[in-house]
């Protein structure tokens, strides 16, 4: 499109680069766009997502099939679990049925799944083996601190701004857990939907295929 743009600033006509009229046809790439936020750098803001815009730019992945343009769409996610780890869930009620293929996938992949207590009763109940969350200088178990320790690499909450459903005490508890994980740069995901394509992009950078790298160029004559 720059290209085209620098053609018609100096007067050229879109046809001299064989374009005609009607739609485009479908080329044999697949882009996917995946939002970046800021959150760790504005301090206080609540990274629960809703109709307002507060992304600060994207990341896109392209590449020749679905699955690698998305891996690469989230590799600043997935560069944290590909390898492993410990996944923290606080989900509500009505979530926790349609996440469970999603969560029964993330423990196929050796994912440890660690929950509050009252997602974690559902998630027992629903056939999960899911650990109970730390004990941290001999208090009670603290969502927020053991994030803080390190000992969590995703935060899989669908948990509403009001702290309602979320097996958690209060808004505040809520919002303090989604703010941890912000400030200690964990992927905290807020979505069934989004949780369900990062599963997907961490099976895909595990798989031997390799990630498809080209220019710009490249992919256009693709």
């Amino acid at each position: 499109m720059v290209g085209l743009a620098t053609l018609a600033a100096l007067g050229g006509r879109l046809a001299e680069s064989g374009y005609g009229t009607g739609l485009v046809a479908n080329g044999h790439v697949r882009a996917v766009k995946a939002p970046v936020f800021s959150m760790g750098k504005l301090r206080g803001i609540d990274p629960y997502l809703g109709p307002e815009m507060k992304s600060t730019g994207e990341e896109m992945g392209i590449a020749p099939d679905l699955a690698a343009a998305r891996s690469k769409a989230f590799a600043s996610m997935v560069s944290h679990l590909v390898i492993g780890g410990t996944a923290l869930l606080s989900l509500s009620a009505d979530d926790v049925e349609d996440a469970l293929p999603t969560l029964a996938a993330l423990q196929a992949m050796d994912i440890v799944l660690m929950a509050a207590p009252e997602s974690r009763r559902r998630l027992v109940d629903a056939g999960l083996n899911v650990m109970p969350l730390l004990a941290l200088n001999d208090g009670p178990p603290d969502a927020v601190e053991t994030i803080r320790a390190g000992y969590v690499q995703l935060v899989f909450t669908t948990a509403n701004e009001h702290g309602r459903g979320s097996g958690f005490s209060s808004a505040a508890d809520s919002y303090d857990l989604r703010r941890a994980a912000v400030e200690r740069q964990i992927p905290c995901i807020t979505s069934i939907d989004t949780a369900r394509a990062l599963v997907e992009a961490i099976a895909e950078a595990r798989s031997d295929h390799g990630v498809p790298v080209a220019t710009v160029a490249e992919y256009v004559k693709l």
